[in-house]
């Protein structure tokens, strides 16, 4: 069971995100405060969801972030999107970034990919970041356990259920594998390409 606090300054955004977790089989909200110094102390929380802009700051309160990170693994929630933001939260120790403008269907999978120790960052972020970084196509580890799973044959279901991620999850992963590699054709051309990126051992040949 994953423990999840939240903290935002506006009362009604906590409600808002306790209730977007209340179905969840595997997420429970232990803790849902306006002020970060209200959190329990201890372990008593796996996961925080937390808003970069604290007290209507007009910075972003990365010491928070900071701080809580030292705790546990941060999910960062904020109306901002800007790649400094983003680049900013994840310096500080973040796991994961989102806006707030996000589906409510993405929290759910964010949270489980956070609480397992690996980055999330929703599709519409990891381009603004590339795009602001000029990113080489290199992939990510989450993206290369993707393309691996891929290429030993399991269906996107069985992708999802092995990493505990929604099947809308896998299709953005595979979207973003394909924009980076430039990649256009199945699974199995998109496997075998990223294959040979990552591993130049892997042999080449025709695919079909």
């Amino acid at each position: 069971m994953i423990r999840l606090a939240v903290v935002d300054d506006f009362p009604m955004n906590v409600l808002g995100f306790e209730q977007t977790f209340v179905a969840a089989p595997d997420v429970v909200v232990v803790s849902g405060v306006t002020d970060p110094g209200e959190l329990p102390a201890g372990d008593a929380f796996d996961v925080v969801l937390c808003d970069l802009y604290l007290d209507g700051g007009q910075r972003p309160s990365l010491d928070v972030i900071e701080a809580l990170a030292a705790r546990a693994h941060v999910l960062v929630v904020s109306r901002s999107g800007r790649p400094l933001d983003v680049r900013s939260a994840l310096a500080r120790g973040a796991r994961g970034y989102l806006t707030k403008r996000a589906p409510l269907a993405e929290f759910l999978p964010a949270v489980r990919t956070v609480a397992a120790g690996d980055i999330y960052l929703t599709g519409e972020l990891a381009d603004l970041l590339a795009a602001a970084e000029n990113t080489d196509p290199r992939l990510s580890p989450r993206e290369r356990e993707v393309v691996e799973l891929i290429a030993s044959g399991l269906a996107n279901k069985q992708i999802a259920a092995r990493l505990s991620i929604d099947m809308s999850t896998v299709d953005t992963y595979i979207d973003r594998i394909k924009r980076k590699l430039g990649v256009r054709g199945n699974r199995v051309v998109l496997a075998m390409e990223a294959l040979r990126l990552h591993y130049p051992d892997f042999p080449a040949g025709d695919v079909r």
